[in-house]
């Protein structure tokens, strides 16, 4: 028999609703998480106008103004994510050593493509050039900074893992993140995904596949 596997904490950052609480709430109204993409996007000279877009998202109901100036949004999700689920679990890894190091962080992902876009424009327009783009460029570009960060922010030390295959890689992260736990290399896991794909670069390519 394959060892039994349990979900005990959900962290859900979605368009209809951020928690469990709100999410359940959510559905048992029946409510749309697609409509039209507001001024935070630039999507006005593309084709795309709607979107499942998570409106009105203020990262300081969760993050102090250190983290919000260097987590990029993708980053920022699966940061309140990770910790939501842990603290639906009931669980503290900042004061249990022994299980932060059982405990590993998964996440499907892709390259948090707005940051790069915004520093590559400065990159090119802004008088200062090369000076004017922000250091953290690269690791906040990397697949793994979701998973990277929410790690440090929780305490979790076990294996960090990011798995980016697409629109599966949440899936497939979540098996990873099973197979782990089955084959005895970590007590528990966070494990989902996190993306922020809309944004100009990605609309304006999509606009373009559809208008060919």
């Amino acid at each position: 028999m394959a060892k039994r596997v349990a979900i005990t904490g959900l962290g859900p950052v979605t368009p209809i609703g951020v928690g469990r609480d709100d999410l359940a709430r959510a559905l048992i109204e029946g409510k749309c998480g697609v409509g039209p993409l507001d001024d935070t996007i630039e999507h006005h000279l593309v084709l795309t106008h709607f979107g499942a877009q998570i409106g009105d998202w203020d990262p300081g109901r969760w993050l102090d103004t250190r983290q919000q100036r260097r987590l990029a949004r993708n980053a920022q999700f699966a940061v309140v994510a990770a910790g939501s689920a842990l603290e639906d679990a009931g669980i503290d890894l900042h004061s249990d050593l022994e299980l932060a190091r059982r405990c590993g962080t998964i996440l499907g992902t892709c390259a948090e493509l707005e940051w790069v876009y915004r520093e590559v424009l400065k990159l090119y327009n802004d008088p200062k050039g090369y000076k004017s783009v922000a250091p953290l460029t690269v690791t906040c570009s990397f697949p793994d900074a979701p998973a990277g960060q929410a790690a440090i922010v929780t305490g979790a030390r076990g294996a960090n893992l990011a798995v980016s295959t697409a629109c599966s890689s949440s899936n497939n992260a979540m098996g990873y993140a099973l197979s782990m736990i089955r084959l005895g290399m970590l007590d528990l896991c966070l494990t989902g995904g996190s993306e922020a794909p809309l944004q100009a670069s990605t609309l304006a390519a999509r606009a373009i596949h559809q208008k060919r």
